[in-house]
């Protein structure tokens, strides 16, 4: 037996959320749902209470069907058998986007589930992961979105992430962020030293106004190279170009482009910023509705560039086998939120892994101090991880469970 206490939480970016704590006779584990501002037409849908506070974002339905409707399902189930609770809470609420419970009401439970059938069965909660996916454990390594930009910063560039990728084989997992802080101590002396007005984005990374969207790589360029690092050895560069935000019938729109883009025309941009900068990973390079640019996204993994899908996946295992057939990618960003529950999360990157795609666990814009992700991301061998950047306490919550992590992995 075990209680589920929900109450209102807010997220990093002050906006209502959910948190639920799981009480047993012997323990207490909590657990809290981030939110995203860049969204698919895919994702399940949070449920919202519609009124006057926080501009109708309040969570206090997604409380209410928790008490009265998922408890009472669930309470006395086996937490040593989280998938079956999983099955469970999906059985009240079979709807595809999460309508009739709320996604939110529904990850919320299914989080603090998993960290009480870890306690339960006692097993660390990644390998625990790992033995319901049946995935190999790995550390992954970080994208670190270190200049925020599109709906993450006022839309200061149209291309909403610029990461920053390090790479030192073999080099345990607190040099590589040891390393990577330093090239973020380099960029905040740079954007000091040329005068330019900055603050940081929702994701913690540096936000300032650009001229276009290759120059903040241009500003990473000088400093990486400012901080002693080799461009294209000791660090690559990402980039989630979240296309769907600049995207309106059919073309593309650039600030520093005169005309709109086809999405041929924006294949050719990326293709020379792939030739200009030593950029290894492109995020969402297209529109989730335009086919056409998914299937010319072939031409970029003929470059040796990793292609991520995020908004034309989203997590979703119900849609993945006939969207894998018609795009090409050879990656997917795993959001726990898009589609409600970890059993379904667990299905998604099982499919993904069966088609040869590496996964990338994700934060997303509106995050909790939770840092379940982290486990997810090493239970699962994801190859990356994106938890925004070495700043603020949600961000840094889960490198620090990395950290751990890697220890533990060390020491076995």
């Amino acid at each position: 037996m075990f209680k589920l206490y929900p109450r209102q939480i807010l997220n990093s970016r002050g906006e209502p959320t959910l948190e639920v704590k799981l009480i047993t006779d012997s323990f207490l584990v909590e657990a809290s749902v981030p939110g995203g501002k860049s969204v698919s037409t895919k994702e399940a849908q949070p449920l919202r209470d519609k009124k006057e506070a926080y501009d109708g974002l309040t969570v206090e339905e997604s409380i209410e069907k928790i008490n009265t409707i998922i408890a009472p399902a669930i309470e006395s189930m086996d937490l040593s058998r989280p998938l079956e609770i999983d099955e469970k809470m999906l059985s009240l609420d079979p709807t595809l986007k999460k309508t009739k419970l709320g996604a939110n009401s529904l990850l919320a439970v299914s989080l603090a589930v998993y960290k009480a059938a870890s306690i339960t069965l006692r097993l660390p909660l990644y390998r625990l992961i790992s033995q319901l996916a049946g995935t190999k454990i790995n550390l992954p390594t970080p994208l670190i979105n270190i200049i925020n930009g599109g709906l993450h910063s006022h839309q200061t560039t149209e291309f909403q992430e610029y990461h920053l990728i390090p790479n030192f084989p073999n080099k345990p997992f607190a040099f590589l962020l040891s390393q990577s802080w330093l090239v973020l101590q380099n960029l905040i002396q740079l954007v000091n030293q040329e005068k330019k007005q900055w603050g940081y984005g929702d994701e913690g990374g540096i936000s300032c106004l650009f001229n276009s969207n290759a120059e903040p790589f241009q500003l990473l360029k000088k400093a990486v190279q400012g901080a002693g690092f080799s461009l294209g050895t000791d660090f690559y560069f990402g980039l989630d170009a979240a296309a769907n935000n600049f995207y309106r019938q059919g073309k593309y729109s650039l600030r520093e482009k005169k005309t709109t883009l086809s999405s041929q025309e924006l294949l050719n941009y990326y293709q020379e910023l792939i030739t200009s900068f030593p950029l290894q990973v492109i995020e969402d390079p297209f529109a989730e509705e335009d086919s056409t640019g998914w299937k010319l996204s072939q031409k970029l993994l003929d470059k040796k560039a990793i292609i991520v899908a995020d908004d034309l996946t989203s997590t979703n295992p119900y849609l993945f086998p006939k969207i894998e057939e018609s795009a090409s990618f050879d990656s997917v960003l795993i959001k726990p939120n898009q589609i409600g529950t970890i059993k379904e999360t667990l299905q998604f990157a099982k499919m993904a892994k069966a088609k040869k795609k590496n996964l990338i666990v994700s934060h997303r814009s509106g995050e909790t101090c939770d840092p379940f992700i982290a486990d997810l991301a090493v239970g699962l061998g994801s190859k990356f991880v994106k938890f925004g950047n070495i700043r603020q306490g949600e961000r840094v919550v889960k490198y620090n469970r990395l950290l751990e992590i890697a220890s533990e992995l060390t020491n076995d």
